[in-house]
């Protein structure tokens, strides 16, 4: 009997660890969610100032790749692959926006592409917590 007792205690002693948990990883979810939006958002709005005749700006180049480094670093637990390939996103900004359509495409960092492979990662994980 006291056996049943001391298992019932232990689970019992689990559940607010466990909830505790699964808090802790939505939030790390919606925050990741966050920072992809941010840096994606940090980087269209590049784009459209230089469309409007706005001259290359070394400072935010730097804004952006350090939106883009931070990104990659909350990314990684969920996949170390993709945080690579922001990592080299935020290299590609680092230098200056210098790297040749060529270098751009083996590296994988198109836009549109890391955005979408970032939410097809973190969306599913959000929804389920």
């Amino acid at each position: 009997m006291d056996t049943w007792l001391e298992l019932f205690s232990a689970v019992s002693e689990l559940i607010p660890f466990l909830s505790e948990k699964k808090r802790a990883e939505k939030e790390h979810t919606e925050k990741t969610l966050q920072a992809l939006n941010e840096a994606y958002y940090a980087t269209e709005a590049y784009f459209a100032g230089l469309e409007e005749g706005e001259e290359p700006s070394r400072q935010k180049q730097y804004e952006v790749a350090h939106k883009w480094d931070d990104l990659s670093h909350m990314i990684y637990r969920y996949n170390p692959t993709l945080a690579s390939r922001l990592s080299l996103k935020s290299r590609f900004w680092r230098e200056n926006c210098a790297w040749s359509e060529e270098q751009k495409q083996q590296a994988n960092i198109g836009l549109d592409q890391v955005r979408r492979d970032g939410r097809l990662i973190l969306i599913p994980r959000h929804r389920k917590g």
